[in-house]
């Protein structure tokens, strides 16, 4: 697991826990929900913006692998220089696909967030009411 994932599972792990059967939140924990919503937000934008300059370069390093394994097989079919190609490239090929699901899996973490983020924003809001209601002078 490259590190850009590790830190996409990490803030995916810590917005996603296993629920609890039962299990009421308190006014802090809701906060600290909220806390985290805004941070994973911030995060998990950070990694979406490195696991994409990843997967270009990773591209870029392939289709240049590519062109110049084409250009190094001449006298052969168009068939025989693609596979050639292809062959040449493998490992280059796997960089890039990888990079391509690190991309892909923190883009979806992303929209976890948002989802987390909004599903956390409707009970706090409910709760600021009341504690506004009951006059605790607290403000979450």
């Amino acid at each position: 697991m490259s590190d850009l994932e590790a830190d996409a599972e990490y803030v995916r792990s810590r917005l996603s826990p296993q629920p609890v059967a039962g299990m009421l939140k308190t006014p802090d924990e809701m906060i600290e929900d909220l806390e985290w919503s805004k941070y994973g937000t911030g995060r998990i934008a950070l990694v979406i913006k490195e696991a994409d300059r990843a997967r270009r370069a990773a591209r870029r390093t392939y289709d240049l692998a590519r062109a110049a394994a084409l250009l190094a097989s001449t006298g052969k079919s168009a068939e025989l220089r693609e596979a050639d190609a292809e062959i040449a490239c493998a490992v280059e090929r796997e960089v890039w696909e990888v990079a391509e699901v690190t991309y892909d899996f923190a883009k979806g973490v992303a929209r976890s967030v948002e989802s987390s983020a909004s599903q956390t924003q409707t009970p706090a809001s409910l709760v600021r009411a009341q504690m506004s209601l009951a006059g605790t002078g607290r403000e979450p």
